[in-house]
């Protein structure tokens, strides 16, 4: 949705020497962000003001592209209605946008394009180099990532691992975007522990299956384009409320049992903890605080938040003296060293690690199918429990792929076929979950790293996947060892990243009255108050419900507040005598000799749509009109079928007067095409001509006309047309208001 009030009504004066005053738009300031050697829920970056810096590009072989990226994340919603608008009917709307513009032809898989390989180009030895260097890189940063994320949602962290490497290899090869990260994502990771703890993994991993298969269906459908009309409120509630909700998620690590893990019950029996009993009080993300779980003793809390803060330190500042390292790795091996040198070693002390929750042993995974250690329920009775779970996590992965894509597209200055990324995306997800993986997404951290790193073709992503594969299968003791806080501290950094703190001082800002922000300074960072409702609404939803419900009534009530704002805006042009006194919103054609009105014409301004019916009819008075009436609608538009409506309506009201409505300057491409689809809903006592163009506002009505303009009320008398053709706009606060000087003569 735009953030700028809408332009007042424009008026006009009967004098084309007259200046025209037009009003300027301010723009929201610029915001920069440094990229951050983060993981796949840093969405911060999904902020439209974000500046980067040029990335190299495949085609020229190293070469760095000199276009940055400028244009926002998440399209308005002014926008996207524009656009939707304009494709109101699918059988006729072009889909250039969503196969001209992929990175692949139409017909030829990914991997099999040359432009996605530096195999062909010059200097591919050392483009090869660059990508794997850039893929072992991001497939390190991955490992803790994962582990975290399966905590978050209540899986063993093999679960985790083997998703990371499924959907990015699968996703590396039949996706659209060359170069992006895709693995167990924050986001999906936080609708999953009620489904596990209910039902158990294996309606995980049937619920995975039928996300990516809704996925592949939002690619045949080609519905991917559509995430161009989430107005860029709702993403930034989305990055808050998705912080939130990961932040509170890592506090089941001070519980003294993690609910939910593999381990669960034999810790409640070891440490003589009893179950929590009944539900979640409150619901939503603030389970952990209302299920009645014992909380760590002090001593086990403080020696934890010491390995917390070790490891949040290490990602905040390791970055500022050397890039060489991904920094969240680094954390997790000083977690790892304080944990068996300084508290094990030394003080006889220890934390909890990721062997005393849900060991991990590395192997090739196996379908699920042929696993004897699960017990599978038929298709058909998981499907009716899993289904709302897979539409959901089908929504939030392809919201957060599609926007990571966009991203990405904006950095490296090429462009991508949503759908295409929708077909990707989906079949990692399928094949995740039959080897057992709980799904994924893209990762925008990652998919971050890799490409500044310089991975920017399908090596790195696929090099990233299959390092990561060996890593889970040699190295998986070492896995083991890594303390549950150290994960903890990295995904706090991840809240901390993902929160868009900006946001705290644009509502703040935006919700002041004039005064406080004049006296405060703070003018340039105003933005509509509807604007601020919706991001603390999605936010608020996203904690209490889910990611997918909360952008999907940010998205309805920004699309209600466009419509209202809209709805509003049409009027009638407003006319003014050379003088500037003599206030109008018609003109009249009237015989010269005997000065009877022959017609009167409305110039028709903003849209005429469902929103807009019950003003656009309020503006008329068929009693008091003569006997023809014409509406000409060169500045304005009719949208939909509710804007055919309100016009025959009006035409019955003037017909039952025995007067005639006629449509003129019926210009707009979308009004010619909604009505010449619909002639057959017109009403008969309508007239129109949708072959007429651009036509004169008066006709030869009067062959002869001469000028005569007179004060009649709120009337101007106009009998000549080269005048009406030639009018001129000037701002409405410029005309002077009526006088009874002015009415008399």
């Amino acid at each position: 949705m735009g953030l700028n009030s809408p332009s007042p009504p424009k008026s006009h004066v009967l004098d084309p020497e007259a200046d025209t005053r037009a009003s300027s738009a301010s723009r929201s300031p610029s915001l920069e962000k440094t990229p951050l050697d983060l993981p796949s829920a840093d969405s911060s970056r999904f902020s439209s003001e974000s500046k980067y810096e040029p990335v190299p590009s495949a085609s020229n072989g190293g070469a760095k592209n000199d276009a940055s990226a400028a244009s926002s994340s998440s399209s308005s919603a002014a926008s996207s209605a524009a656009s939707s608008s304009s494709s109101a009917d699918g059988d006729d709307s072009d889909d250039s946008s969503d196969t001209m513009c992929c990175s692949v032809p139409r017909g030829k898989l990914p991997l099999m394009s040359d432009e996605m390989w530096p195999l062909s180009k010059e200097g591919a030895g050392a483009a090869w180099k660059r990508e794997l260097l850039s893929g072992i890189t991001v497939a390190l940063a991955q490992v803790p990532e994962a582990v975290a994320f399966a905590f978050v949602a209540g899986v063993p962290p093999i679960v985790g691992l083997q998703a990371a490497w499924i959907n990015g290899f699968f996703a590396s090869l039949f996706g659209d975007r060359p170069g992006m990260i895709t693995g167990a994502t924050g986001a999906l990771a936080v609708v999953l522990p009620q489904l596990v703890e209910d039902e158990g993994l294996e309606y995980l991993f049937y619920a995975v299956i039928f996300q990516g298969l809704i996925q592949l269906l939002a690619g045949a459908l080609k519905l991917g384009r559509f995430v161009s009309m989430i107005p860029h409120p709702v993403m930034i509630g989305f990055c808050d409320g998705l912080a939130i909700i990961i932040g509170f998620s890592q506090f089941t690590s001070f519980k003294k049992c993690i609910k939910g893990t593999a381990m669960y019950d034999a810790c409640l029996a070891k440490k003589a903890v009893h179950a929590p009993a009944g539900g979640r009080a409150l619901g939503g993300s603030y389970g952990v605080f209302t299920d009645g779980g014992a909380w760590l003793p002090g001593e086990d809390l403080l020696w934890m938040t010491f390995l917390i803060a070790a490891t949040m330190a290490t990602v905040h500042w390791l970055p500022k003296l050397t890039k060489a390292v991904p920094s969240s790795m680094a954390a997790i091996g000083v977690a790892m060293a304080l944990e068996h040198g300084l508290l094990r070693g030394l003080l006889d002390k220890e934390t909890r690690l990721v062997e005393d929750v849900a060991s991990v042993e590395g192997e090739f995974p196996m379908p699920i199918f042929f696993d004897s250690e699960y017990s599978l329920p038929s298709p058909m009775e998981a499907f009716g429990v899993v289904l709302p779970y897979s539409l959901i996590l089908a929504f939030i992965g392809l919201v957060e792929s599609l926007m990571t894509q966009q991203l990405l597209n904006e950095m490296t200055g090429s462009k991508g076929c949503p759908s295409r990324e929708c077909v990707g995306q989906g079949i990692g997800n399928v094949v995740s979950g039959i080897l057992g993986g709980m799904g994924g997404c893209a990762m925008i951290g990652q998919s971050m790293i890799n490409v500044k790193s310089g991975g920017v073709t399908r090596i790195s992503s696929i090099s990233a996947a299959l390092f990561l594969l060996v890593v889970i299968m040699f190295a998986y003791p070492i896995i083991n060892l890594i303390p549950i806080a150290g994960l903890v501290g990295v995904m706090f950094m991840v809240v901390i990243h993902t929160f868009e703190w900006f946001s705290l001082k644009l509502i703040f800002t935006s919700l002041l009255p004039k005064t406080a922000r004049d006296s405060l300074s703070l003018k340039a960072i105003k933005v509509r108050r509807v604007d601020c409702v919706v991001i603390i609404l999605v936010t608020v939803v996203t904690v209490f419900t889910d990611l997918a419900m909360a952008v999907l009534v940010g998205v309805i009530v920004s699309a209600l507040s466009f419509a209202w704002e809209k709805g509003s805006s049409v009027s009638l042009k407003t006319f003014v005598s050379p003088d500037g006194k003599l206030l109008a919103d018609h003109l009249d054609v009237t015989d010269p000799e005997s000065g009877v009105v022959l017609r009167r014409v409305y110039h028709i301004e903003g849209s005429l749509f469902f929103a807009s019916t019950q003003r656009f009819l309020n503006l008329f008075d068929p009693a008091l009109d003569p006997e023809h009436v014409e509406l000409h609608f060169h500045n304005s538009e009719i949208c939909d079928f509710s804007g055919i409506e309100a016009l025959n309506s009006l035409a019955e009201k003037y017909y039952e007067q025995g007067k005639r409505l006629h449509l003129k300057n019926i210009v707009c491409p979308n009004t010619l095409r909604v009505m010449g689809k619909a002639q057959g809903l017109l009403s008969e006592e309508l007239r129109y001509n949708l072959e007429e163009g651009v036509a004169e506002d008066v006709d030869l009505l009067n062959p002869k006309p001469t000028l005569r303009v007179l004060g009649v009320g709120h009337h101007l008398n106009v009998t000549e047309p080269e005048t009406l053709m030639g009018l001129n706009a000037i701002p409405s606060a410029a005309i002077a208001p009526l006088d009874e000087e002015a009415e008399k003569k």
